[in-house]
């Protein structure tokens, strides 16, 4: 828990514009290095340009915001089907779903905290 904060703590730097001393900087890069190699950013490896030209930081936006709520739903769903149906009371799923969320939450958190970053061109 303290490392997802810390991520997204210090992403507020760049999204808000709030400088921070150098030591947190540098610690706040390698906790992010490490998470970003096991969180589950599709686009992470190559930009979503090389997938679909024409496309736009806001389609990032939308696909790294949405996909998690889609599979959450996937999650939860096979875990109410196991309960009602196959009547499985030890179903992973519940423990998926939460290390889906625990995984993905700071890099969907920060790609909707840089959608608040605007740099004034004209005064």
């Amino acid at each position: 828990i303290i490392s997802t904060f810390t991520q997204l703590d210090g992403g507020f730097g760049f999204a808000l514009a709030i400088p921070f001393p150098e030591p947190y900087i540098s610690f706040v890069a390698g906790l992010e290095a490490i998470t970003e190699t096991i969180s589950l950013n599709l686009f992470s490896l190559a930009p979503i340009e090389c997938y679909y030209h024409g496309a736009t930081f806001f389609m990032d936006l939308v696909v790294s915001t949405l996909y998690p709520i889609v599979l959450s739903f996937v999650f939860m769903g096979l875990y109410v089907y196991d309960l009602r149906v196959r009547k499985n009371k030890d179903s992973p799923w519940f423990f998926v779903f939460l290390a889906l969320t625990y995984v993905v939450l700071p890099s969907a958190a920060l790609k909707i905290f840089y959608s608040f970053k605007w740099d004034s061109f004209c005064e």
